[in-house]
């Protein structure tokens, strides 16, 4: 009698053990890449390295960290206090000399921390060092409140993540900058807010919120 279509199609243990060496080909290429990758990383990491630690390079290893005393609650009567912390890079920083804006300092970039620490943005986010640059800006990294390094001490406390507000935030960073305008002598300075993601809507936000300040 003629074989069936069962017959005909094979058993999916058939089928199967046909798609194996495709599949261990497969696997192998992305050995292959992932050998090739990890050369590559191995090869250049003393040059980024070097980069890294140039002075005109985005890193960390440029920056100075610094910390700020911020309010637990801003809006309340909430005590306590926690230290904010941020980083500034001031080697693009410029003073007119001449023309209408003689004798004042240049912008102040502000980036304005998300859901990460600090440090994530500093190093991937090119365009405030590039932007930062052209217009001689000094750049601040502020980092969001609750972070690790800024994470006010709750121990005790009722509703201990009631205070980690977007509303907060800006108000943390209002006061940050209003604090580091007082002490470089810099109230004429224009401030422009930059974020990403989160960073983005808090950057738009705190330009809505207080636009006495960015």
């Amino acid at each position: 009698s003629e074989p069936g279509p069962a017959h005909l199609e094979g058993t999916p243990h058939d089928r199967q053990s046909e798609h194996m060496p495709r599949a261990l080909v497969v696997f192998g290429v992305l050995v292959q890449w992932v050998r090739i990758g990890a050369g590559v990383v191995r090869r250049r990491l003393p040059t980024l390295m070097q980069r890294a630690a140039d002075p005109g390079r985005p890193s960390v290893v440029n920056c100075t960290w610094r910390t700020f005393v911020q309010k637990i609650d801003h809006f309340g009567s909430a005590p306590g206090t926690f230290n904010q912390r941020y980083c500034v890079y001031d080697r693009f920083w410029s003073s007119p000399t001449a023309g209408p804006g003689a004798g004042r300092r240049g912008p102040i970039f502000l980036y304005t921390g998300n859901e990460s620490p600090v440090d994530v943005y500093i190093n991937n986010t090119g365009f405030i060092w590039e932007a930062g640059q052209r217009k001689g800006a000094l750049l601040v990294w502020a980092e969001h409140r609750y972070e690790p390094l800024s994470h006010p001490c709750m121990s005790g406390t009722e509703n201990c993540y009631g205070y980690c507000t977007t509303a907060q935030a800006l108000a943390d960073y209002a006061a940050l900058i209003r604090a580091l305008k007082a002490e470089l002598a810099a109230e004429s300075s224009p401030v422009v807010a930059f974020g990403g993601s989160y960073g983005g809507m808090l950057a738009g936000w705190f330009r809505i919120k207080y636009p006495d300040v960015v």
